[in-house]
């Protein structure tokens, strides 16, 4: 019976979903988490099912790691819900926002509690591609940007899926404690990493991240920033070989990467001129985190098993606290927002950098000793970033933009849910103040305030620039420069550079062919190709 009740949470949100279009009211959506939610609380660790009649067998089971992810996830599942308008903002649109809200849910309960490789992958699958109707909006950059994100998920999909049939190949078996059985091919961990990696959005499988979640209605932001993007971290968690010895490019090559993230998060994020850009670009600096962190435990087996429990702490702290701040920015922007809402805001901000007395500063107190004292460096640089970005974000609040909601956005809800994010995870040692955590803290406020200062120099720069035939936007991050004459070919590499560079300039196009035109967008059906004939090749 105990394992049973795991079906709950993807079978569930599935079932309503064939009634979505009779679901009028929010908390039915609500209710649509409840079941991942009080499996989190109340399900005994350790249990289990398998179905054996379905695909290649169903294996489900609980662990710890599976609990925190499915009690966190569902907080915010069900607080998005309630942001979700109850009346149709096109005809028939409510109900689809409504199915694809749960069919991912189901896909992101789903892979939580899988037990092997396929069960994981098909709600990976689901979760990621229901989530294109979530980033879907009613504007035509809404809808190029659901686009993007729908290319940049059919390849993450099709890596997974190819990672999947080496792995099955060479172990034979499906099931996640088989996997450190065998040594994993060097084809299927590349594979893992970049499927997962454009999930995670590192460096150069980022640009549907800031698109995304600049466009994006909020309910589809929260879950997307929040639930989806510590999937792609539990998938590296599940499937990579942290026990077994690798080569240390591995390790070497995702610590750069993500160091890589956390420079590319800062230095974007703290010049963009909208509160939702800059907490994307804030997401990726975190996320560069985590894959450093990875990184490092690939190549330190002997350090694993301490540190990668402190991950999962500092990941569901930020799947909790990066999806409030995008709520309360919804909420902020309405005519009329209480005097409490500011405080709030900052409290929030505080905890993601890590401030002393805050579940963030305990997250990172607690992974600088399972480190012990490796890794300074990038520690450092994380909560400098963090301080700024944060700096930025609240400093963007004052220059509010109103809008106008159809529908009343749940405060109480977002309030009951605030000292949960604010101090998870809890720990006494938080309250232990000390001195040397302030230093990310002071060198992080000096240089938002550097920033503010050198401000109208760099737009005496620009104008300069502009002048000279070139045009630089470093607010929005757009680079514009005259081409000078080249050959064809140095163009076609030219085009997707420039793309790259201008992740928020993408000019809405009127129809899809024309947004197939987009050099970016080709590469990317290159890159799939290219996995499609790699995957073919295991039975040929």
């Amino acid at each position: 019976m105990n394992g049973l009740i795991l079906l709950l949470p993807p079978l569930v949100p599935i079932l309503m979903a064939l009634f979505a279009h009779r679901l009028e009211r929010r908390w039915w959506l609500f209710s649509a988490a409840l079941p991942a939610l009080f499996i989190g609380l109340l399900a005994e660790e350790g249990s289990g099912i398998t179905i054996p009649w379905v695909l290649l067998g169903m294996h489900f089971a609980l662990d710890s790691t599976g609990r925190l992810f499915l009690l966190f996830g569902a907080l915010i599942w069900m607080l998005a819900a309630l942001f979700i308008p109850s009346r149709d903002l096109a005809p028939g649109a409510t109900g689809y926002i409504k199915q694809t809200f749960l069919l991912a849910l189901a896909g992101n309960g789903l892979l939580i509690l899988a037990a092997d490789m396929l069960t994981f992958y098909v709600g990976f699958a689901l979760m990621g591609l229901s989530a294109y109707g979530l980033v879907w909006g009613r504007s035509q950059r809404a809808r190029r940007a659901a686009r993007v994100y729908l290319v940049f998920t059919l390849v993450g999909e099709l890596a997974l899926f190819a990672a999947l049939l080496f792995l099955m190949v060479s172990g034979g078996s499906l099931l996640f404690e088989d996997l450190t059985a065998e040594p994993m091919p060097a084809i299927a961990l590349a594979l893992l990493l970049l499927g997962f990696g454009i999930k995670v959005a590192l460096p150069g499988l980022h640009l549907w991240l800031p698109r995304a979640y600049t466009l994006a209605p909020m309910y589809g932001v929260a879950v997307l920033s929040g639930p989806m993007m510590k999937a792609g971290l539990l998938g590296w968690l599940r499937f990579l070989p942290f026990g077994t010895p690798l080569e240390p490019a591995w390790g070497n090559g995702l610590l750069l990467l993500g160091v890589a993230g956390v420079v590319l998060g800062m230095l974007i994020g703290v010049v963009q001129r909208q509160p939702r850009a800059v907490l994307a670009y804030s997401s990726i600096a975190k996320m560069g985190l985590f894959s450093a962190l990875i990184g490092f435990s690939l190549n330190h087996p002997q350090l694993a098993g301490g540190l990668l429990p402190v991950i999962v702490l500092l990941a569901l702290h930020h799947l909790l606290v990066k999806p409030m701040l995008f709520m309360g920015l919804a909420l902020w922007q309405r005519n009329h927002p209480g005097f409490w809402l500011l405080p709030a805001l900052l409290l929030l901000a505080l905890s993601l950098a890590a401030f002393p007395l805050t579940g963030g500063g305990a997250a990172k107190s607690a992974l600088s000793t399972a480190l012990g004292g490796q890794l300074a460096g990038l520690l450092l640089l994380s909560g400098i970033a963090g301080v700024a970005l944060m700096g930025r974000f609240l400093w963007l609040l004052k220059g509010r933009v109103i809008s106008v909601q159809q529908d009343p956005i749940p405060a109480p809800g977002w309030l009951l849910l605030l000292p949960v994010a604010v101090w998870t995870p809890f720990s006494w040692q938080a309250f232990i103040f000390e001195w040397k955590t302030l230093l990310p803290l002071v060198a992080g406020t000096a240089l938002f305030f550097l920033g503010l200062v050198c401000r109208r120099w760099l737009d005496s720069l620009r104008l300069a620039m502009r002048h000279k035939g070139q045009h630089l936007n470093l607010g929005a991050v757009q680079i514009h420069a005259d081409m000078p004459d080249a050959s064809s070919t140095l163009r076609q590499i030219w085009l997707p550079l420039k793309q790259a560079a201008q992740p928020l300039r993408f000019d809405p196009a009127s129809n899809a062919s024309l947004a197939l035109r987009d050099p970016a967008v080709w590469w990317l059906l290159l890159m799939l190709a290219l996995l499609g004939t790699l995957s073919l090749s295991l039975f040929i």
